[in-house]
């Protein structure tokens, strides 16, 4: 509900839920629908001023500004505050809704603005040692930082102008840098028809590659290794990877035939036999390496297990394992040799080579010449 409906719902007048005013045009203020229900403050602007001067003594008015902003849910914009004005004013949060609507930040378009649309990270504001020193800096730091509009219009328009990364501001190398990373992203798909998503994908992609370059540049490697798994996630989710399919082409027959002949369960077109396709799930998907370990670690992670279930038996534990329960690498599929690596592992494992029990075969007797 908006400044031009009534002032109560379903003809009930509304009153301040504090002191039990009846809420008017002269007295309150809109806020935002996640807010309030009717469009507008559940307390009549008097109230909210009382509450910000209950603050603002033992906190100091930069912080009780940024506490009542959160608790009416409104922006918390210092750029549309004179400094030197704001800290001799009686009625600060009254003169900071002023500004604030004069300036047109407290809507977008015809929907009121909330407490998440404007600046919400306190540690930019004040510093961590929460002073008000450090919130005069802030607006001083990001005024000159709007004035210097670095960047085209158009990339400004494109990629916004809040940094992309704490510390990393909106300069020229950065917008050149988004449209650069945007650009090689954008040119792999030459030909293809994106989708709105797609291509949103791409520009979140762009912007958390240049962070992750920006990271590693300051050996923040933990967090830009986050990061490139927050870049692999995006594109596996639109199947936009290299080896991704893409939905369109996975539903293509021609697509279709080209992947199996590329796994080799076609020729010219033909499907192979039921022989001739398991002979290549063999050679090509099961006879390959698949451990960066040999066999004798098998082997021992095996005879492990095994006398951990006899130990919970209660029965014997063996020092051989049985013959049965030896590993045979048919496939290849345990590295040929071990690695300095991994004699160094099991040493400190304790882990010892394994011995089998060998079952007694009958001699061969000497035939009768």
């Amino acid at each position: 509900m908006r400044r031009d409906e009534e002032q109560n719902i379903e003809g009930e007048t509304l009153y301040c839920h504090r002191c039990g005013a009846e809420l008017t045009e002269e007295n309150s203020r809109e806020a935002s629908d996640a807010h309030s229900i009717t469009g507008i403050s559940a307390f009549c602007i008097d109230c909210e001023q009382k509450i910000f001067d209950e603050i603002a003594p033992a906190n100091g008015k930069m912080l009780a500004l940024f506490a009542c902003c959160m608790a009416f849910d409104v922006p918390c914009n210092p750029l549309v505050l004179d400094g030197v004005e704001w800290e001799h004013e009686k009625q600060s949060w009254k003169y900071y809704i002023q500004r604030l609507t004069e300036a047109g930040a407290n809507k977008r378009g015809e929907r009121i603005l909330s407490f998440s649309d404007g600046e919400r990270d306190i540690i930019r504001l004040f510093g961590k040692e929460m002073t008000e020193k450090s919130f005069a800096k802030y607006i001083l730091y990001e005024r000159a930082r709007v004035e210097r509009q670095e960047g085209t219009p158009e990339q400004r328009e494109r990629w916004g102008t809040e940094p992309i990364w704490r510390g990393l501001d909106m300069t020229s190398k950065v917008y050149d840098a988004l449209d650069n990373e945007y650009e090689t992203r954008i040119k792999s798909f030459s030909g293809q028809t994106l989708t709105a998503q797609q291509d949103d994908t791409l520009r979140k992609v762009a912007r958390l590659n240049v962070t992750f370059a920006y990271l590693m540049r300051n050996g923040q490697s933990k967090q830009a290794m986050d990061v490139q798994k927050m870049v692999d996630t995006m594109l596996a989710s639109e199947q936009m990877r290299k080896r991704d399919e893409k939905p369109v082409e996975a539903y293509s027959f021609d697509t279709q035939v080209v992947a199996c002949e590329r796994a080799g369960f076609m020729e010219k077109g033909k499907f192979l036999n039921l022989e001739g396709v398991q002979k290549v799930i063999v050679d090509k998907f099961l006879k390959r390496k698949k451990y960066d370990y040999s066999l004798d670690v098998g082997d021992q992670a095996l005879a492990a297990m095994y006398r951990t279930v006899c130990a919970n038996a209660d029965a014997l534990v063996p020092t051989d394992m049985p013959e049965e329960l030896e590993l045979d690498d048919e496939f290849g599929e345990f590295a040929d040799e071990e690695t300095d690596e991994e004699r160094e592992n099991k040493r400190f494992a304790g882990m010892t080579k394994i011995s089998y029990e060998r079952k007694n075969k009958p001699k061969k007797t000497a035939k009768p010449s």
